[in-house]
């Protein structure tokens, strides 16, 4: 086995643990503020979909570092959509039904990995974009969790390491635009305000 295959393959476990728990600082955050104020539903139905895709991608490529993960991030992406729809009033099967399609669509272009991996970015990318645009407009969000921001870029950037190594091209196309939007949403986080001055469609948790 080559070193970098061997780094690949602990960046991979690293990634597969990091992966699991990096959507848990937003849920703590949210049970105990019980404040949604600022935070944008989409980048978690994005997530939700990212995620429903790349766990079954996982089970068709036999890579259980892949599957793990993801499975376990969409079980807790699921948990933080709930709270946020019923705390706006949203309709909680529409906001769950749509990104398990979306998934399923995107599985078809599982043959062509950069294909795929575009498609699965896609959601993602729209809604960090949708987040860091609420961030400049009305300050930091009382409802996010910025530790949990900087562990989704710090396990984008261990993804990175694993799918080098192994020429995994879709993950490659993956990660690499979530980095970037990760990355800038840090910098405008840092940047704002410290307490938030609005938000849209976001209150406190019944």
């Amino acid at each position: 086995m080559s070193l970098w295959i061997e780094i690949s393959m602990w960046s991979g476990w690293t990634a597969c643990v990091l992966s699991s728990v990096m959507a848990l600082p937003q849920a703590i955050a949210l049970l105990r503020r019980r404040n949604v104020s600022g935070l944008s539903i989409l980048p978690w139905r994005a997530l939700l979909t990212a995620n429903a895709a790349w766990a079954v991608y996982g089970c068709i490529t036999e890579q259980i570092t892949v599957v793990i993960p993801n499975t376990v991030s969409a079980t807790v992406s699921t948990f933080v959509i709930v709270l946020i729809a019923r705390a706006n009033g949203r309709n909680i099967p529409a906001q769950l039904t749509a990104p398990l399609v979306i998934a399923a669509v995107a599985l078809l272009a599982a043959p062509v990995p950069v294909l795929f991996g575009v498609i699965t970015i896609l959601p993602s990318f729209v809604g960090w974009m949708v987040q860091l645009l609420q961030i400049r407009r009305f300050g930091r969000p009382p409802g996010l969790s910025f530790g949990g921001v900087l562990l989704y870029l710090f396990c984008q950037l261990i993804w990175l390491s694993y799918a080098l190594p192994r020429g995994e091209i879709a993950l490659v196309t993956s990660v690499l635009p979530l980095i970037l939007i990760a990355a800038v949403t840090v910098l405008g986080y840092l940047a704002a305000p410290p307490t938030s001055t609005g938000g849209t469609g976001a209150g406190p948790i019944s």
